[in-house]
């Protein structure tokens, strides 16, 4: 019987290290995982601006859904308000784009 308690010691030993290297693999996945996001952020910030300015020129242009339906289904210009406003928000979004790219 003697001997098989340093044998089932040094498989307790060995357990604990498992323990304590399965514990170091989990804060490294957590340390990669957050990289890793960063990552991705730094990569699609670039992309939403250009999003964004597409976004911007297609509402401009859009003739579905930004005007006004008359009842036998032709679609009456919008206003001048309406085009300003869709040119403030195509401003914004190129500002948006431009200071991106700046910093």
């Amino acid at each position: 019987m003697s001997a098989a308690k340093p044998q089932l010691k040094s498989l307790a030993t060995r357990k604990q290290l498992l323990l304590i290297e399965s514990q170091l693999n989990r804060v490294q996945l957590k340390y990669d995982w957050k990289d890793f996001e960063v990552a991705v952020r730094t990569a699609t910030t670039p992309a939403r601006g250009v999003i964004s300015l597409v976004q911007g020129i297609a509402s401009i242009f859009r003739r579905d859904g930004s005007h006004a339906s008359v009842p036998n289904g032709e679609h009456k210009p919008s206003s001048w308000l309406t085009q300003l406003l869709e040119s403030a928000r195509l401003g914004a979004s190129l500002w948006d784009a431009f200071r991106s790219r700046k910093g």
